[in-house]
């Protein structure tokens, strides 16, 4: 069986909120939504960057919650299914190197 294409969207509008967040955020994450479209870690696992980053965060007992927002029944599946992924070790080891390039401040 084979995973169907992911979708790739373009870079919000300048005059967007998502725009106005990232370049006045000074003290959080500016480089968050740009590193997220541009890098194909969840693609090179055959994994949704949602389905990822959901997986991940379930796993750490750090983040005491996930807040989803879905507006589809299709999108509230790949949420509830990101529970019973497994990533595997290699996966978690890109994922660390990120986190220390990009400066985890939960560490």
């Amino acid at each position: 069986m084979t995973k169907p294409a992911l979708k790739t969207h373009p870079p919000p509008p300048d005059a967007s909120r998502a725009t106005k967040v990232c370049a006045n955020n000074a003290g959080g994450r500016p480089w968050a939504l740009e590193t997220a479209r541009r890098t194909p870690l969840a693609r090179d696992f055959h994994l949704t960057p949602t389905a990822l980053a959901l997986a991940y965060c379930y796993r750490q007992w750090r983040v005491a919650s996930t807040i989803i927002g879905v507006t589809t029944l299709a999108q509230l599946r790949e949420n509830l299914a990101a529970w019973n992924t497994e990533l595997p070790p290699e996966l978690l080891a890109k994922i660390d190197a990120l986190r220390l390039e990009f400066r985890d401040p939960a560490i």
